[in-house]
């Protein structure tokens, strides 16, 4: 099943993003950042589900909030523990209010990302400690399964991505947990499986010198949700999937098969449909 997220349409309101995929013909949609919230949020998308006879999965930062923040689970600062903490228990329940089984999130992190930075460079800072920031991070995890477990909602949580810039201005240290394989292991806890981003992996494969389709291999063996867009490998841009894209080369089409996936691609509406007819040709 391909799911296209909400964020391939810019909007200030979920609700004009979501409309506009399924006036397209896009049956599955993924919600996630990017738009502002409103006192009808839910309401809206419950009639757009019912109008276009829609499946929704909730991702990450979604719903938005009055009050925007990083959302990092492994945060020590108290504030932003909290915010993402609440954030993740209410995103759950709106999951089931919406019919979604699933729910991704992103891994935690040892540093405090300024709203601005998201997605670019970040600054120079201090790293939190690690062994305190995992416990508290692997204890949350611990009670959002049990929350979930409640709303019948599979929890995933999605690697981060490191990209050359952050990784260079960090004097070649890494501040994100599950990066990488190896990372995987201690940012997941029985019951809750990984979130596969592609063009994460990649970027981060190429930065930290590790073989690509090994580490993919490795991480998508252990899931059934995967998020697919292209980039050039050294940052995440969410391009367009065209047939000469690193993933045809990587993957056989059984590889897919039987996954939930997530098309990023932020890019014209063409674009879009394109990228989704070739990843529905290539796991046929």
């Amino acid at each position: 099943m391909i799911f296209i997220s909400s964020s391939s349409i810019k909007s200030i309101k979920i609700s004009n993003s979501v409309e506009a995929l399924g006036k397209e013909g896009f049956k599955n949609i993924e919600l996630s950042g990017g738009t502002q919230p409103y006192d009808r949020l839910k309401d809206d998308l419950l009639d757009l589900k019912a109008k276009y006879d829609l499946n929704y999965l909730c991702h990450n930062y979604f719903p938005p909030h009055v009050e925007p923040f990083v959302l990092n689970l492994a945060s020590l600062d108290e504030k932003v523990f909290k915010l993402s903490f609440d954030h993740l228990l209410g995103a759950i329940k709106l999951s089931k209010d919406l019919g979604a089984k699933k729910f991704g999130f992103h891994a935690g992190f040892l540093i405090n990302i300024p709203l601005g930075q998201i997605g670019k460079l970040i600054s120079k800072q201090e790293f939190f400690n690690k062994e305190k920031a995992l416990a508290q991070y692997i204890s949350a995890l611990e009670e959002l399964k049990k929350y979930s477990e409640k709303y019948n909602v599979a929890l995933y949580i999605e690697n981060n991505v490191l990209s050359q810039t952050n990784y260079s201005n960090f004097d070649s240290q890494n501040p994100f947990f599950f990066t990488d394989y190896e990372g995987m292991n201690e940012s997941l806890i029985d019951g809750v499986k990984p979130l596969l981003d592609f063009a994460h992996l990649k970027v981060s494969c190429n930065v930290l010198n590790l073989n690509f389709k090994n580490e993919l291999k490795g991480i998508l063996n252990e899931t059934d949700y995967v998020h697919l867009s292209e980039n050039d490998g050294l940052a995440d841009q969410n391009k367009p999937i065209n047939e000469d894209s690193s993933i045809f080369s990587v993957l056989s089409p059984s590889d897919l098969k039987n996954k939930v996936i997530t098309l990023e691609v932020y890019g014209s509406l063409a674009e879009l449909r394109h990228s989704y007819e070739n990843v529905q040709k290539f796991i046929q």
